[in-house]
């Protein structure tokens, strides 16, 4: 099943979510879902990110209409998007899980793992801090 790393991600009315971003992980693939301005949904799966039983450091960075996934320090995925920031929404954020779902318990998308550290910033980091950053959890 799928389980959220994060998410600003909350139940709605009708049978959308609100939103506009969240990361989680099903096997070793990581999702990433996005929300532009318009309201419109974005879905992006990188393959083999997340070894199982073994630690591991993602960033996922979206600056400017490129998202960009790195795993422990090194690039390993982006896309391009025609939009360049994400819906701006009340939602509220939400940790080792999300809120994505009107009809079922939202506790089914707890994350069942474990996270060493998370850092959210306010802008994009570059590649050179995020190699920095990997390197402080090897």
């Amino acid at each position: 099943r799928l389980q959220y790393i994060l998410s600003k991600w909350d139940i709605s009315e009708g049978t959308t979510t609100a939103g506009k971003i969240a990361v989680g992980t099903q096997y070793s693939g990581l999702y990433i879902y996005l929300v532009d301005p318009k309201g419109m949904y974005h879905f992006n799966r990188f393959d083999d990110m997340i070894p199982v039983a073994e630690w591991t450091h993602i960033a996922v960075v979206f600056n400017k209409g490129l998202l960009s996934v790195y795993r422990d320090g090194l690039l390993s995925g982006e896309d391009t998007f025609d939009f360049t920031a994400l819906k701006n929404d009340p939602s509220p954020l939400y940790i080792m899980t999300a809120k994505a779902n009107t009809t079922s318990p939202w506790t089914q998308y707890n994350l069942n793992g474990s996270l060493d550290g998370l850092r959210i910033y306010t802008r994009a980091l570059s590649q050179t801090e995020i190699e920095a950053l990997a390197a402080e959890f090897n």
